[in-house]
């Protein structure tokens, strides 16, 4: 399921081919990019068959919030509500739904400002 979100958030320009799993982004990577790291899986109450997912979206830039403002917006727009599907045999589908967005960040370690959006999805526990 990450690959197909990350293969979805690669049709943004401005984040080229810059997108990473968590702590595998390179030291001296050009910006923008973002990380996709995927949450732990929770039951839903009232259903035991029934569990979410949520992956979280990390978007750095180097010195702009309202860079990063239009790129949480580009990003919500390419995952809320949009079906997805893995290249499993059979193909599984999925539909992310927005959450929210945390506040402004500063990463110390890179020197790079951040935002973090959270989206989860439905799944079917066996």
């Amino acid at each position: 399921m990450r690959k197909a979100i990350i293969t979805e958030l690669k049709e943004i320009t401005e984040f080229g081919n810059r997108l990473y799993q968590p702590y595998l982004a390179p030291v001296e990577v050009l910006t923008p990019y973002c990380v996709v790291k995927m949450g732990e899986e929770s039951p839903v109450p009232n259903n035991f068959k029934g569990s979410q997912q949520h992956f979280e979206v990390y978007i750095y830039a180097p010195s702009s919030f309202i860079t990063l403002d239009a790129l949480v917006l580009k990003v919500k727009q390419k995952l809320d509500k949009i079906t997805l599907s893995t290249d499993e045999s059979p193909a599984r589908f999925f539909r992310p739904e927005f959450e929210r967005v945390l506040a402004d960040w500063h990463d110390e370690e890179r020197n790079l400002l951040m935002k973090t959006l959270y989206f989860n999805y439905a799944m079917a526990r066996h």
